[in-house]
């Protein structure tokens, strides 16, 4: 009776060294995942910045876009003026 009681023992003795071996590699895997989840917030919150400052650049473009349409159209505008003077200071010229 004695001895079965000792392996009894024993036995319980190398499931809770077994058991505890599990949960020290069970905590590590938990470490494991959250220094991983971590990288992953980390890298989300970089892509989350580089996509702001991708939309801002993107709103920059289409301002200067459009002003250079403006521009152009200004220029345009300005050698049609220009066109203008010349055909009416060619028509006073041959007036005189």
């Amino acid at each position: 009776m004695q001895q079965e009681h000792e392996q009894v023992i024993l036995k319980k003795n190398t499931d809770l060294k077994k058991s505890s071996r599990i949960i020290e590699q069970l905590q590590n895997k938990i470490v494991d995942i959250e220094k991983e989840h971590s990288n992953v917030k980390i890298q989300k919150h970089e892509r989350e910045k580089q996509e702001f400052h991708l939309k801002e650049l993107t709103m920059m473009k289409s301002t200067l876009d459009d002003n250079i349409k403006k521009l152009q159209l200004v220029e345009v505008e300005k050698s049609e003026i220009l066109k203008k003077l010349t055909d009416v200071e060619t028509e006073k010229k041959e007036l005189k």
